[in-house]
Order: structure tokens, then C-alpha cells, then sequence
């Protein structure tokens, strides 16, 4: 379980009271560059790795999340929460004034919330 624990300690920048036009991948790395800074002034060695996945929010499949969360042991409770949080989602096209009805989305992460990034 100790290896599981640092995965969720990872923090994530918000987007919330970012300034307009600020990019949250430079405030990213900002954070990442302090951490590192910090480390090596206690004299530690720190290492990142960096992965750039095309559409990764896009290409969540729920069903094999919650499965994932699950196998993993979870807590029942933030499996519950994340199945909440993808219940229900639906998309619709609008072309002027003609809107599709509303469609099922079964895979991608809904973007811009707190929990988004985590998962």
C-alpha cells in the first residue's frame, strides 16, 4: 500500500484563480522546479519523469477506471465518489441553430474540476 500512498499525495495545480492567459503547464512546472529546488537544498536526489498522453482525458474508458479503482482496493467510498462524478454525462453538437439531442458519454474525464486530473 505504501506505493499506492505517493501516487495520491501528487499534487496538482488548479486552475481556479489562475490569471487570464496564464498557461497551467508553466505553473506546473514551476511547482515541479521548487520541489526540486528544495529537495537538493536538503541534500536529497530527485528524478522526473514526464509523459505527454494525446487526448488522455478524452480516452478514459469509465467502466475500466472504476474496475481499476476497485482491483487496487480502493476505499468503497472514492469509488462511489468517481462513479458519481461520471454518472449521467452527456454531449450535444450545436451547428447554428440545429442541437443534437443529448448522446451518452462513456469514456473521457469531464476537464476543469479538482478531480479531473487525479484520475
Amino acid at each position: 500500500m505504501k506505493g499506492r500512498k505517493s501516487v495520491f499525495r501528487a499534487q496538482v495545480v488548479s486552475t481556479h484563480n489562475v490569471p487570464v492567459g496564464a498557461s497551467t503547464t508553466t505553473l506546473q512546472l514551476a511547482q515541479v522546479l521548487h520541489h526540486m529546488a528544495a529537495e537538493h537544498n536538503r541534500g536529497r536526489r530527485t528524478v522526473g519523469v514526464f509523459l505527454d498522453i494525446e487526448k488522455a482525458f478524452d480516452r478514459v474508458w469509465h467502466s475500466g477506471l472504476l474496475f481499476k479503482l476497485i482491483d487496487n482496493q480502493i476505499p468503497p467510498a472514492l469509488v462511489w465518489t468517481v462513479a458519481s462524478f461520471l454518472k449521467d454525462c452527456n454531449f450535444y453538437v450545436t451547428v447554428e441553430d440545429a442541437t443534437s439531442d443529448p448522446r451518452p458519454i462513456s469514456a473521457g474525464i469531464p476537464q476543469g474540476s479538482y478531480l479531473s486530473p487525479c484520475l
